[in-house]
C-alpha cells in the first residue's frame, strides 16, 4: 500500500514545499532592512492618477466632477492653490485640477456623493 503522502498532485507535498520556502527564525536577523520602503518616512503627498476628473467649462462658470470612490465626505479636502488651481486630497493622496480660466475660487461651491465630487466656481469677470 502506497503511502498517503506519495500520491502525484499531493497536496502535503506542496504545503510541505511551501513552508520550507520560508527562511528559519535564525535567519530572520540576516536580512538587510537597509533598503525597505518607510511608508510613513515621507508625509509628502503623492499625485493621485487614478481619480477620474473632468472640467467642463461653462462660460460664467466652471464645473469639476473627481471620481474619489470608496472613501466618505470628510476624508476629502479641496484646497485652491490659486484662481487657476485647485488640488484635492485625501491622506496622502493628492490630484491637482488646472482650471481653464482664472475663477473666484472664494466663491465655489462643492457636493460630494456616492464617490463623485462635484465643485462649481464661478470666472472671473
Amino acid at each position: 500500500m502506497a503511502n498517503s503522502h506519495d500520491e502525484p498532485f499531493d497536496l502535503w507535498h506542496v504545503f510541505m514545499h511551501f513552508i520550507a520556502s520560508f527562511p528559519e527564525p535564525s535567519e530572520l536577523s540576516e536580512i538587510n532592512y537597509d533598503n525597505h520602503i518607510d511608508l510613513h518616512e515621507n508625509n509628502s503627498l503623492q499625485e493621485e492618477n487614478e481619480w477620474f476628473v473632468e472640467i467642463f467649462d461653462d462660460n460664467d462658470h466652471i464645473t469639476v466632477v473627481a471620481e474619489i470612490p470608496c472613501i466618505r465626505k470628510d476624508e476629502v479636502d479641496l484646497f485652491a492653490i490659486s484662481s487657476t488651481e485647485l488640488e484635492i486630497t485625501k491622506g496622502n493622496q493628492r490630484k491637482t485640477v488646472n482650471l481653464p480660466k482664472p475663477c473666484e475660487v472664494d466663491n465655489a461651491h462643492a457636493s460630494f456623493r456616492n464617490g463623485i465630487l462635484e465643485i462649481i466656481i464661478p470666472v472671473k469677470s
